[in-house]
């Protein structure tokens, strides 16, 4: 699993953890359409590099098409039904934007959402289908980390202009999962601690 070693490497896993915070990976359905890029080689190798869609633009029309999206949608439903609900989800690049609409989705059919998402370098996904389900999930509570470096800020913008009420944190690096600074760690601690347990001063148990 590609994102828990990022996390374990980067030490957010162990001083999450330390709050009684449990975690459950899930690897994404779809094997990666494209070459594993050079900053993920150290945590995985190709056969272990998964994606939730594969992004594509119509250079026709310019519209964006996400395929494989309804499949994984679907998958993460089924372990929410099945195991859920979780207090928290978490997703670092493309799981972060998975984060985002999923919980979106979850709101459009009325279903439990999380107590809060945790976004690190996620995007607005650009699938004209899924506009509406941005709108419904602008309280959510949400805490976004980002590179000033990152290529995709931009996008990662659009994403955190979706909720009314945003933690947003920024890093000195590119598009990766960071270490974090005693600021910044304090930050995500306060928010997990206040969202995922209605303000606890320390988490009873939360799962992930």
């Amino acid at each position: 699993m590609i994102l828990e070693k990022q996390l374990r490497l980067s030490g957010w896993l162990q001083r999450l953890e330390r709050e009684n915070v449990t975690f459950t990976f899930l690897d994404a359905p779809h094997e990666a359409s494209g070459p594993i890029p050079e900053d993920v080689k150290a945590f995985g190798d190709q056969e272990t590099y998964r994606e939730w869609w594969n992004a594509e633009q119509d250079p026709a029309t310019k519209a964006w098409h996400y395929h494989g999206s309804d499949q994984s949608l679907a998958y993460l439903e089924s372990v929410w039904d099945e195991q859920g609900p979780f207090d928290a989800i978490l997703g670092f690049s493309q799981g972060a934007a998975m984060t985002a609409l999923f919980s979106g989705m979850l709101k459009s059919k009325g279903k439990v959402l999380p107590k809060c998402i945790i976004c690190i370098s996620g995007i607005k996904v650009r699938d004209s289908r899924f506009e509406g389900w941005y709108a419904g999930i602008g309280r959510l509570p949400s805490f976004h980390l980002y590179g000033s470096h990152d290529p995709v800020k931009i996008y990662t913008n659009g994403l955190i202009r979706c909720f009314e009420d945003p933690v947003v944190v920024q890093h000195e690096r590119g598009h990766v999962v960071p270490k974090l600074g005693v600021v910044d760690e304090a930050a995500l601690v306060a928010f997990v601690r206040r969202w995922a347990e209605g303000g606890a001063t320390k988490l009873k148990e939360s799962r992930l």
